[in-house]
């Protein structure tokens, strides 16, 4: 890394509040903003009510799955460690997991269509992936492959994740007409972005020439091309 910067980005009133916290933070504030403005936009059929309620539980979805995921996928022999926050540890995969089942739970409870749903939030999500990279990067965290020492992998992750995935998903397939279609849009590339991305990176768990997180992501694109070319 090219200079050093704590994990703290300020203390309030004595409580230490972090990169990691922030970008999670941001990214709510942010994605709730958008959202709702692309329902009116699009004249989606969701009340505020509707979208206050989706809102807490995708928070909850992304939090609780992406912290089971990460001791389930990368670190279960230290899963005492679950409610030890501090000590940080997220899954991507893990938080995509979450998120499904709170809009399939969503889409029950208030009989919407879960595509639609999906859709709003693939929309926003690149956001939250540009954040969370920033603050792995500010947190000297996610380190290149000793092969390649190529320590701004997650820079490149957040440029390709975050910021091109968000072009792609609101300016060029900018439409909700298809329902779903941004939805396996955003698996289809972040999937792609990550398997390629993550031969770069510091390995963990690797089987087959490939490590969990590119496993996973496999199976996300093998997903995504199945519904883009039978159902769109």
């Amino acid at each position: 890394m090219i200079f050093a910067v704590s994990p703290i980005a300020f203390s309030f009133f004595g409580i230490d509040i972090y990169w990691y916290s922030l970008s999670y933070i941001f990214t709510f504030l942010i994605g709730d903003f958008l959202i709702k403005n692309m329902v009116k936009k699009n004249n989606l059929p969701f009340s505020q009510k509707n979208l206050d309620n989706l809102f807490i539980l995708i928070v909850l979805g992304v939090v609780f799955g992406g912290r089971l995921g990460y001791f389930l996928f990368y670190d279960f022999y230290n899963f005492t460690e679950f409610l030890n926050i501090r000590n940080g540890g997220m899954s991507f995969h893990g938080g995509f997991l979450g998120v499904v089942f709170s809009v399939l739970f969503y889409s029950f409870y208030y009989k919407k269509n879960c595509l639609i749903i999906a859709d709003l939030i693939a929309s926003i999500t690149p956001i939250g992936l540009f954040l969370g990279r920033i603050a792995n990067y500010l947190n000297d965290e996610i380190l290149g492959s000793i092969f390649f020492n190529w320590d701004y992998v997650v820079l490149y992750e957040s440029f390709f994740e975050g910021f091109v995935l968000f072009l792609i998903l609101n300016f060029y397939f900018n439409d909700f007409e298809k329902k779903g279609k941004k939805f396996y849009l955003f698996l289809f590339f972040y999937s792609l972005f990550r398997i390629f991305l993550d031969f770069f990176k510091e390995r963990v768990l690797v089987l087959f020439f490939f490590d969990i997180g590119q496993i996973l992501s496999i199976f996300m694109l093998l997903i995504a091309v199945f519904f883009l070319y039978f159902f769109n």
